[in-house]
């Protein structure tokens, strides 16, 4: 029985030449040359939903090659969702690749953005959930567990390492409920975020006058991406909710 490679695996075992006939019947080929750097199409086309128009400038923030992006915002509005779609894409579409994912309680990390990623895991087409091994905290590329995946890492201060350490080719690291990570964490992940390829995702409602993630939107604002997301603005956040 053949199996199909994953697109990581397929530039893993790609030959320096590679026949005009293998390109052709590969279709992992054109899934990448399509999506690498579109993930708005990757939302649209592969995971079959329409993104909110935040959600689409928060994506093209990282596909343009924005490394640090910051986003603040109310309650409801689709975060852990575009912070989803952005791991998934992510994961796929780069190859070797670290995405970590944090927060700084088991609750908040394992109940809200890792479920709602396997969430989104189990809407992909066969062909590409198949290529996953979707475990309790960890989401790998078959064949290449150690090369590609997700790995999910609760933030504590008595244990600062859950960012500390992530190096590859491409690397993502992704802090949610941000204003309640301690700064022990981030000054542990300084080394992961100094990669070329490092992409830092942090977002969560702004319910703290202080922090790495208040600074990231005062202080460094200057060498972050800020984005500004209103419950007002979204269209998943009901009036009642707001008023």
């Amino acid at each position: 029985m053949t199996t199909t490679p994953t697109p990581a695996a397929a530039k893993k075992a790609a030959p320096k030449k590679i026949s005009n006939d293998l390109v052709a019947n590969n279709p992992f080929v054109e899934f990448v040359k399509l999506y690498k750097n579109n993930p708005v199409l990757f939302v649209r086309e592969v995971l079959n939903t329409e993104p909110d128009q935040w959600q689409i400038e928060f994506l093209n923030h990282i596909a343009q090659g924005n490394r640090r992006i910051s986003v603040r915002s109310g309650h409801g509005v689709g975060k852990s969702t575009a912070a989803s779609w952005a791991m998934i894409w992510y994961l796929f579409l780069r190859f070797p690749v670290k995405v970590v994912v944090t927060a700084p309680t088991s609750s908040q990390l394992y109940d809200a953005l890792f479920a709602e990623v396997k969430r989104w895991v189990k809407v992909l087409p066969p062909m590409l959930a198949e290529q996953l091994d979707v475990k309790q905290d960890r989401i790998e590329v078959i064949g290449a567990n150690e090369e590609a995946f997700i790995s999910a890492r609760t933030s504590r201060a008595e244990q600062p390492e859950a960012l500390q350490g992530v190096h590859s080719d491409h690397v993502m690291l992704v802090g949610d409920e941000a204003s309640g990570i301690p700064e022990k964490v981030f000054e542990a992940a300084s080394g992961s975020m100094s990669g070329h390829n490092a992409v830092t995702l942090l977002l969560g409602n702004p319910v703290r006058s202080s922090g790495f993630f208040y600074d990231t939107h005062n202080r460094l604002a200057g060498d972050w991406v800020t984005m500004k997301v209103s419950c007002a603005d979204s269209p998943r956040v009901s009036a009642a909710y707001i008023e």
